[in-house]
């Protein structure tokens, strides 16, 4: 026992001095350690990263009810991509960063959030990179993979996760798919939501709710300037808040622009100065301090589109005065004379064309459409003019390319200088007559003039020549012009001209030089010389129309505008102005017919023998036929449509019957003069109708309105049983006679 005591307590001493030289070891490290580290005075952990972090807001205004609605659809779980669009500045990122910062304020159960800002054109390798951080994915893995397998290294993640995806200001299309977002195929559980200024956007990402932003609610948009123009400058003087009201309106009601000018109106405690502010925001906009900046976010969406002709028809809706609501069809052929649409192959062919210009210019949010009528209606709103106007004089403040003024009871004289450098110029509703104009001027950039409803009743000798660019030249409703100066025929370039609702009776014969001309549109009441439409060797579009009544109105104006066929209309007043003879009607049907290059004619005729003509010998003219009326035809009993060539008026969407004093109206499949066109008894052969209407046909009856109330009461009893077209025309000649 002695003995291993003795020897246990030798092994004992050998451990501890073991221990005890490995301590000093240690101690030595630790204190070269603390050396090294001698300088650090704080010592930080990394905590680890929130889901989401609340996005810097200030107190938003008038978004509170379209927020609700977009809410409901993000708690929604069969919603899953939401889209968010509007004109710039109109509150879509605001809104977005609401409905971020609403996830902060409850609970949920989404374990992955992600804000990303698209670029313009998208960097997809940006999105991919922001997301990927997002995730915590090592560096090491995006450095040596490639684009593919980064995105299914993300989509394998994502696949498992409930997450929110938040893009901000897309301009293209995005395939989510591409950077590793799941589909809906995946998983329907995520959130996207997203901005964009192109309504088109949205579909192409495929959203399941779409929600337009639109401009604040008057009231609202007062309350957002006034907190930007502040208390003490408000209540300066008592008159500066009803002139805020109208900088508002000059506004109309933009966020971003109310923003940038109530702010820049914060310093301005003076009357006049407010007065001056409106002065220049509505007469100089383009002048007015911080403007540019406003124009300059804006111009992003002129930017994007998508090609040259569609940013030239864009900036030549700025033509139209400030409210203006223009039919689609102006515009396009205003564009057509233009020559932006050279390329197209025909009139139908560039009306399509503009038709899809225009769509994409609404889509963009560039251009608003009005459906509170039957046709189809546009305007720009007044901020998105301006930057236009803006952009269309190279964004120089005192240089204006495009000169457009409305309601002014004069004009004076030294104005016209401002002519000399202007590309396009319109006045609408000039009082005053614009005769006294300078002796000497010099427009050779001007392609456009455009003067609708003033009181011009002559132009000058040497007024034309000085335009030796014009293409379009716009006269509508100058009610008391008379005639046309014989140098009109100096303007070689003309390519569209309106002459309707004039007092103008004859076209001079210096208007055959116009060789270019596509656009010829006069009144009915217009004498047109022989030969002269031949000689117009580039003209598609002839307007032979009805003219001006006593009363300062068309008939036209007596009936409603309709987008289909109209028929057989009657009881309008009398037609009190002159009539061209039937041997110059049955010239320009002849000269219409002859011509190759004719792609659409809208006629008025008064003569029977005419009309004969028009359905008997004009094949090529029954196929251009955009409108035909028939007007105060008295020198025959019946009127008979072959039905062949009620088959080439393919084109045909307005037909009128006006004041006729036809016994009978049949279809017929043989020529003229057939005797089994009608009976004695005023019926029609059911042989002679066409055999049932097509697709086309049965279109052009379909929705029709009447102003006459009999005839109106009439058609809604008898309409769901008639299909065919003639019977329509049958069974209303049978009430008009026995009315009679």
């Amino acid at each position: 026992m002695p003995s291993f005591i003795t020897i246990a307590s030798g092994r004992n001493c050998t451990s501890y001095h073991e221990l005890s030289k490995h301590a000093e070891e240690k101690r030595a490290t630790l204190e070269e350690e603390l050396r090294k580290g001698s300088g650090f005075t704080i010592f930080t952990y990394k905590r680890a990263e929130p889901l989401m972090v609340e996005i810097p807001l200030e107190p938003p205004t008038g978004l509170h009810s379209t927020f609700q609605e977009v809410w409901e659809w993000v708690q929604d779980a069969k919603v899953r991509c939401i889209g968010l669009y509007g004109m710039g500045g109109v509150g879509k990122t605001t809104l977005l960063k609401m409905i971020h910062n609403e996830f902060l304020k409850i609970k949920h159960d989404y374990n992955m959030a992600a804000w990303i800002v698209a670029s313009h054109p998208p960097n997809l390798e940006e999105i991919q990179k922001a997301i990927f951080r997002k995730l915590h994915l090592p560096k090491s893995e995006w450095d040596d993979t490639s684009e593919s397998d980064r995105a299914g290294k993300i989509l394998s993640i994502m696949k498992e996760k409930k997450f929110l995806l938040f893009l901000d200001d897309i301009w293209d299309q995005i395939d989510l798919l591409e950077l590793g977002i799941p589909s809906h195929n995946y998983q329907h559980k995520s959130k996207i939501i997203f901005t964009t200024r192109s309504l088109k956007i949205c579909g192409l990402m495929q959203a399941d709710r779409t929600k337009k932003v639109e401009c604040l609610p008057p009231d609202e948009a007062l309350q957002l300037f006034r907190g930007k123009v502040g208390k003490e400058t408000w209540s300066a003087h008592a008159e500066i808040p009803k002139l805020a009201e109208d900088l508002v309106k000059e506004c109309e009601y933009l966020p971003l622009a109310l923003i940038t000018i109530g702010a820049s109106m914060a310093s301005r405690r003076h009357l006049d100065d407010w007065k001056r502010a409106l002065e220049d925001l509505e007469s100089r906009p383009s002048e007015f301090e911080g403007i540019e900046r406003v124009f300059s976010r804006l111009e992003f969406s002129y930017k994007a589109l998508p090609n040259e002709v569609h940013k030239k028809c864009f900036l030549y809706c700025s033509i139209f005065p400030e409210d203006h609501k223009f039919q689609m069809e102006e515009l396009i052929d205003l564009c057509i004379g233009e020559g932006f649409l050279n390329e197209c192959d025909s009139i139908h062919d560039a009306r399509h064309r503009g038709i899809n210009i225009i769509s994409s210019l609404r889509r963009a949010c560039l251009l608003e459409e009005d459906s509170s009528g039957s046709t189809r209606r546009f305007r720009m709103h007044d901020v998105i003019r301006d930057m236009a106007l803006w952009l269309a004089s190279n964004r120089e403040r005192k240089k204006k390319k495009i000169l457009v003024q409305k309601k002014r009871r004069s004009f004076e004289t030294k104005e016209f200088k401002k002519w000399n450098s202007a590309e396009r110029i319109s006045l609408w509703d000039v009082d005053q007559s614009i005769g006294d104009l300078p002796a000497k001027m010099s427009c050779s950039n001007l392609s456009t003039l455009i003067l609708r409803n003033t009181e011009v009743t002559v132009f000058p000798n040497g007024f034309f020549p000085s335009m030796p660019s014009l293409r379009v030249l716009d006269l509508f409703e100058s009610k008391f012009l008379v005639e046309l100066p014989e140098d009109i025929g100096v303007l070689v370039n003309l390519r569209y001209l309106n002459l309707r609702w004039t007092r103008i009776t004859k076209l001079p014969l210096e208007l055959k030089n116009l060789i270019k001309l596509v656009f010829l549109l006069v009144d009915r009441t217009c004498r047109i010389p022989k030969g002269m439409i031949l000689s117009l060797s580039s003209l598609k579009v002839f307007h032979w129309g009805p003219p001006i009544l006593s009363t300062g109105r068309t008939y036209e104006e007596m009936i409603r505008h309709l987008s289909s066929l109209t028929a057989l209309l009657w009881g309008l007043p009398t037609v009190s102005t002159g009539r061209t003879d039937e041997g110059d009607e049955r010239n320009v049907i002849g000269d219409l017919d002859s011509t190759s290059e004719i792609d659409e004619a809208h006629l008025s005729l008064y003569y029977a023998g005419t009309v004969k003509k028009l359905l008997m010998d004009c094949p090529h003219l029954q196929r251009c036929l955009g409108e035909l009326r028939l007007v105060e035809c008295k020198d025959s009993a019946s009127l008979i449509i072959p039905k062949s060539s009620l088959r080439r008026m393919e084109h045909l969407n307005h037909l009128s019957i006006y004041r006729c004093e036809y016994a009978e109206i049949s279809m017929c499949s043989r020529e003229y003069g057939c005797s089994e066109a009608g009976r004695s008894d005023g019926s029609l052969l059911a042989d002679d109708y066409i055999p049932g209407p097509t697709s086309r046909e049965q279109k052009w009856w379909s929705g029709l309105q009447w102003d006459d109330p009999q005839t109106e009461k009439f058609f809604i009893t008898h309409f769901n049983i008639l299909q065919d077209p003639s019977e329509i025309i049958e069974q209303m000649m049978r009430q008009t006679t026995a009315g009679s």
